[in-house]
């Protein structure tokens, strides 16, 4: 039988692909507490089931996967303030509640907590050194605090994805000027070798898009940083192709 701890764990990394089905299962047989449930729909993004099944856990001796399924609907619902006050309790009694911690990470980040949300991701990142997203969240604060160089050790060590590909071509042009330089000169360069057409524009555009559309349906911490810097990218497209116009321009 699995204990309780390995099961949080594979909630936390939710590396298997039947992990809901299971945990629903286990739940029917009465091996698993209802309200882990409830915090496993709250994990998946799945809030009203989680409230369903967390207002019938009220009587539960153990609360704690109650209150932190708390946290990740205050979460969910962007609700910053109550998030920060009951996760900072909860992680007072219980510093291994990681979906709490990672939770917390991100709130305190969009709160313009830098330093202490980086405090809580280097925690996850003792515990879970493989993790890209944890590795990812580190280097979008550092990011934050100029400290590119720094973020970039931090996505280096990540498995290889799309979402570590981008950020090793972003965050040059978030760093210097000279990478921007460079865009904008390659976007006049290729707006002059296609005369400046708008429909190839419209392509990049597309693509550029499409790009920020995956980056926000990702999720937690990542998805603001690709999408604001892949906006950066379309903004210089588009100036490129402005002067590339002015280049191409017959009266």
């Amino acid at each position: 039988m699995i204990s309780m701890s390995d099961l949080y764990q594979k909630l936390f990394l939710r590396d298997e692909k039947d992990l809901l089905e299971t945990i629903e299962n286990l739940v029917s047989k009465s091996e698993v507490p209802a309200c882990f449930l409830a915090l496993t729909y709250a994990a998946y993004g799945q809030i009203d089931k989680s409230i369903q099944i967390l207002e019938t856990c009220t009587n539960e001796a153990d609360t704690r996967y109650c209150d932190e399924t708390k946290v990740l609907i205050a979460y969910s619902k962007k609700q910053e303030e109550k998030t920060i006050e009951i996760a900072s309790t909860l992680l007072d009694k219980y510093p291994d509640a990681d979906l709490t911690r990672y939770a917390l990470a991100i709130t305190l980040y969009r709160k313009r907590k830098p330093h202490e949300a980086l405090e809580h991701y280097k925690v996850l990142h003792k515990k879970h050194p493989n993790r890209n997203s944890i590795k990812l969240g580190i280097a979008g604060i550092l990011i934050y605090q100029k400290e590119h160089n720094k973020a970039r050790e931090y996505v280096l060590r990540c498995q290889p994805t799309l979402e570590q590909k981008l950020y090793l071509l972003l965050i040059p042009i978030d760093q210097k000027a000279l990478y921007r330089l460079m865009t904008i000169m390659f976007g006049v360069f290729l707006g002059v070798l296609t005369n400046a057409r708008i429909w190839v524009l419209g392509i990049i555009t597309l693509l550029i898009l499409m790009g920020i559309v995956w980056s926000l349906k990702k999720s937690k911490f990542s998805r603001a940083f690709i999408a604001a810097r892949l906006i950066n990218v379309e903004l210089l497209v588009i100036l490129s192709w402005i002067i590339a116009k002015v280049f191409t321009f017959t009266p």
